[in-house]
């Protein structure tokens, strides 16, 4: 008897969830206004923040070591690091519930060389 209780709730609450009517997330538009924000302000520096131009993203040479004696020991460098294409994105934004948002940000312009 109780299991069949349990089995009643249960489909209760999907037939529920599955009726409650599309709502946007909370944040949808904020986000959405973020990216486009950024998309338009990623071709120039920022120097209150320290931020330099994102597209094109420039590294003229940098060196890098990471010793972890457990995972990873590398040492490296970067020369003429070009990074192009980040403020053309595409954003998509999927129908949402009350459970659950997706956006997914395609960057199909996005090319970087080095040497």
């Amino acid at each position: 008897r109780a299991s069949r209780l349990s089995q009643v709730k249960l489909l209760a609450i999907a037939v529920l969830l599955q009726t409650i009517r599309k709502a946007e997330c909370l944040y949808e538009d904020t986000i959405l206004n973020f990216l486009e924000q950024l998309r338009v302000r990623m071709c120039h520096p920022i120097p209150q923040l320290g931020l330099p131009a994102l597209d094109p993203f420039q590294i003229h040479h940098i060196e890098t070591e990471i010793n972890n004696k457990y995972l990873v020991d590398f040492t490296g460098s970067v020369t003429d690091f070009n990074l192009t294409g980040l403020s053309d994105f595409d954003i998509d934004l999927r129908i949402s519930t009350i459970r659950k948002s997706i956006i997914n940000i395609t960057l199909p312009m996005t090319e970087f060389k080095s040497i």
